[in-house]
């Protein structure tokens, strides 16, 4: 399906700044334009608290994020209610530096960060239960990325393609 099929259809909703996939418990979002170089995420939209960022399984096929460039984006700003960071939610955000983890986020999926080759560092909370493949390919000056607690599983290629190698524990 191509982006404006799924709206059409109801499967995905959007403002200005961003696509939406509502559900019965929350709401999955990704940024698409418009905000400059600090991006702020939304806690909740239409009364449900924004879950996830990034792809969910209903638009990957039919957007491509080469469409647009993130270059501009050198902050994220996640609200406390992200649970998971989805599948590619930052890839190729070049320039970005910045990028608060929420207290309570469980989980980071497949290619969530790659390409983010100005991120330095990560800090993820003890609330993490799963680091998927390839979270940091291509973070080429990425020096440590910390996690509190030792009670969560990963991928044996969390750190594919990346200058480091394993977890600093905080």
């Amino acid at each position: 399906y191509e982006i404006d099929e799924l709206i059409d259809q109801g499967l995905l909703e959007e403002d200005d700044n961003f696509y939406y996939s509502v559900y019965e418990n929350g709401v999955y979002c990704y940024y698409k334009k418009g905000l400059g170089d600090t991006v702020k995420y939304p806690a909740e939209y239409k009364g449900k608290p924004v879950r996830a960022v990034g792809l969910d399984y209903t638009i990957r096929g039919g957007y491509n994020s080469g469409d647009v460039d993130f270059s501009e984006v050198k902050k994220v700003e996640l609200p406390y209610t992200v649970w998971i960071i989805g599948a590619e939610a930052f890839k190729d955000y070049k320039n970005l530096t910045d990028i608060n983890i929420p207290e309570y986020l469980v989980s980071a999926d497949h290619g969530c960060f790659r390409n983010c080759i100005s991120l330095k560092e990560l800090h993820f909370p003890e609330t993490m239960q799963y680091f998927s493949t390839n979270l940091f390919t291509g973070c080429d000056n990425l020096k440590a990325v910390y996690v509190k607690g030792d009670n969560y599983k990963k991928s044996n290629m969390v750190f594919s393609g990346s200058p480091i190698e394993d977890f600093t524990k905080e």
